[in-house]
């Protein structure tokens, strides 16, 4: 896995951005077509895992509910049938992720 904080090159400028831009202007340019495919759900858990992605959301729920509260978390997350109904912590729709706003969630 790539870490979101290191630097990547565009391949259309050779600029270096950083990995979480660079996937946020993925993410944006893959939009229409997802909206075309049907895969809206997919895309918006996408922007979520760029703006917290297992780990990050994993240690926020031990630091507010203990080891204990997050094995009740895991379980209730690995239950969970849909992608999209499954939670994140904190409020990540409409969050501005390195500087590019998720358009999709923010609708």
């Amino acid at each position: 896995m790539i870490s979101t904080s290191c630097l990547l090159a565009d391949p259309a400028t050779g600029a270096a951005e950083s990995a979480r831009e660079r996937i946020g202007r993925l993410l944006l340019e893959l939009e229409p077509h997802a909206s075309e495919l049907g895969c809206l759900d997919e895309l918006a858990h996408a922007w979520r895992l760029l703006a917290a992605n297992g780990a990050c959301r994993q240690r926020a729920v031990v630091a507010r509910r203990g080891v204990r509260g997050l094995l009740e978390w895991l379980a209730d997350e690995t239950e969970r049938p849909n992608i999209q109904e499954q939670t994140s912590i904190g409020e990540l729709d409409g969050a501005s992720v390195g500087g590019v706003e998720n358009r999709e969630s923010s609708a």
